[in-house]
């Protein structure tokens, strides 16, 4: 991955205003809606948590990420509410290699959507948080996942 230019960090942060709220669950801007996208279609039990194997539903994920990269501008953010940085991928396979390392090694990233006014957020049990700003412009993103076969929890 590659760092972006100033210009385009510049035009991030116009995209995401107060991203750094979102680094902190108690501090998330009102300007930002909440939702999830699961591999599940309800909230999961603390034992179905607890004996989840996530290279299972990793599928489905995979195939989602696939067809956001088609769509466009993609771009990951890396740091904390101190500092961060945005970065870009450089091609389809260092984009699947760091998706399917976030995965395996729990250390999730988080994907920053122009084209949606969204930041998609991974997380531990196939559930991602989905941040956004524009019910319109999230609507396409929740059809990919439907078609991938993910569900948008609320």
């Amino acid at each position: 991955m590659i760092v972006v230019s100033t210009e385009k960090h510049d035009q991030l942060l116009e995209c995401f205003p107060k991203i750094e709220t979102l680094f902190d669950p108690d501090t998330i801007d009102p300007l930002y809606k909440t939702g999830f996208i699961s591999g599940f279609d309800h909230w999961l039990s603390e034992a179905e948590a607890e004996n989840l194997d996530i290279t299972k539903h990793f599928s489905k994920h995979q195939a989602f990420y696939e067809t956001l990269f088609q769509m466009g501008e993609i771009y990951v953010l890396s740091g904390d509410e101190s500092g961060y940085a945005f970065f870009e991928f450089e091609n389809i396979a260092e984009f699947r290699n760091q998706i399917t390392e976030s995965i395996e090694e729990s250390e999730f990233l988080v994907l920053c959507l122009p084209t949606f006014q969204a930041v998609y957020w991974g997380n531990y049990d196939s559930t991602n948080a989905l941040y956004y700003r524009d019910d319109a412009a999230i609507q396409k993103l929740l059809d990919m996942a439907n078609t991938a076969g993910l569900y948008f929890l609320e």
